[in-house]
């Protein structure tokens, strides 16, 4: 069962279905600064960016990642079935799991 969003902010138009959500939305999230930080999510300016294309990264091995597979590269990985190629590996496994279910599960099994 789906519940409509009937709550909603009259300061931002947001909409919750619980009224209690919409509570707690009030009062600590609407026009307000964050009063809680995550020690683990690393929130601000990317720091990285890549000299090529300008594209900006908050982890370094995300910009590494970039400039390896992607920044002015073809695609590197295909779809062994179809003429489809991608730049990350789990793009093509995605891909053959979604269009080529049966073909992706006969290939491993027959490597197992």
């Amino acid at each position: 069962m789906i519940f409509p969003r009937i709550h909603r902010c009259q300061n931002c138009s947001k909409t919750y279905r619980h009224q209690q959500s919409l509570h707690r939305h009030m009062k600590y999230e609407c026009g307000k600064m964050p009063l809680f930080s995550c020690p683990v999510a690393r929130y601000g300016p990317n720091n990285y960016e890549c000299s090529t294309c300008g594209r900006s990264y908050k982890v370094a091995r995300s910009l590494w990642r970039h400039q390896k597979y992607e920044c002015q590269k073809e695609p590197c990985f295909g779809c062994t079935v179809c003429p489809y190629k991608a730049k990350h590996k789990a793009s093509v496994i995605k891909h053959m799991c979604t269009v080529h279910p049966n073909k992706y599960f006969q290939t491993i099994r027959e490597a197992t």
